[in-house]
């Protein structure tokens, strides 16, 4: 079998590619995949150098630096700006990146912290036909995150402004995937490969199928014992997953535990019935920004949104919950 496996560190997240061949090994497998490699390294690099907030040299963090002032920026940041604008507007301001301020009251450094602890747990898939929880959902809109509903961010060819400094978190590494599957695919290798699998910590995008001709096969974990699995998904042949979780970014802070997900409402963690959201889509960012939503503010999304078909939650008491078409693409469950 003629498979090639590469693997490093990025983004505070062990990233894995693979890619399968039909046949045997051939130099020109190998060639292509040292190439590839170097391609994926170098995007991930770039997204980092680009959109980090830990590193005080990023573009962002220069940006941040001069809100309400005129900066040039790289097309890749201006990119990511864009996206997330439009994500905040599709969005109703549900997914807004100006919770750095949130983050930062709260301490959080981005470091991963220790599984969190549950009460009881049931194992076992329920299929979810309708909202899957009692959230209470007063009106058909979202309320509006910020007392100033004017535009955060503003563009004028290569230059930005914006009102507040920014977090752009999990947006950053859906768009390093996105990116290396873009590298894969325009590669000329990729018309003989059977298929590849591009894996971030987690959000990942699977192509095609794998060496012997299986679906590519995923995990969903316990986010309170995260090497533990939950369910296995079966792929179909060309996917994003993404996962919203607040197994890795728990602390305390004042005595309480906090976590990540920023309600923009409150500026606060949210208050979810969730421990984690996983969502299938046909492009990583979309992916990454449902899961959020769905964590943050589930059932105001699942009535006003056209939701996606493939969404699986684990509850705050360990439970698998996932709509009928994420159900049959479970294999296997605990």
């Amino acid at each position: 079998m003629a498979i090639y496996e590469h693997a490093f560190q990025s983004m505070a997240s062990p990233i894995r590619i693979r890619l399968d061949f039909p046949g045997n090994h051939q130099r020109e497998y190998a060639e292509a995949a040292t190439e590839i490699w170097d391609m994926a390294k170098s995007e991930f690099a770039s997204v980092v150098k680009a959109l980090s907030r830990f590193d005080p040299a990023s573009e962002l963090s220069r940006l941040n630096r001069s809100p309400g002032q005129w900066v040039a920026v790289s097309p890749l940041l201006r990119e990511a700006l864009q996206k997330a604008w439009e994500a905040y507007e599709y969005t109703g301001g549900v997914f807004d990146p100006r919770i750095l301020r949130s983050l930062e009251a709260l301490g959080y450094t981005g470091a991963p912290v220790a599984p969190l602890s549950t009460g009881g747990r049931r194992d076992g898939t329920d299929s979810v036909r309708g909202v899957p929880t009692s959230f209470d959902s007063d009106g058909e809109k979202f309320p509006e995150p910020w007392a100033d509903p004017a535009h955060w961010v503003e563009f004028d060819g290569d230059r930005v402004r914006i009102e507040a400094p920014l977090d752009l978190g999990g947006l950053g590494k859906s768009l390093a995937v996105d990116r290396v599957r873009e590298g894969i695919l325009s590669h000329p290798a990729a018309r003989q490969m059977k298929g590849f699998l591009v894996n971030a910590g987690g959000d990942l995008y699977a192509w095609g199928t794998r060496e012997d001709g299986d679906h590519w096969r995923v995990g969903i974990e316990d986010p309170t014992a995260p090497a533990t699995i939950l369910a296995a998904l079966d792929l179909p042949l060309s996917t994003a997953v993404c996962t919203s979780s607040i197994a890795r970014r728990r602390w305390i802070h004042d005595g309480r535990p906090v976590h990540h997900l920023i309600d923009p409402a409150t500026g606060q963690p949210a208050e979810s019935p969730y421990l984690s959201v996983t969502c299938a889509y046909p492009d990583p960012i979309t992916a990454e920004i449902i899961t959020k939503v769905l964590f943050i503010r589930p059932a105001q999304s699942l009535r006003i949104w056209p939701w996606p078909d493939y969404i699986w939650w684990v509850t705050t008491d360990v439970r698998l919950l996932a709509t009928p078409s994420g159900q049959r693409w479970v294999t296997w469950s605990r």
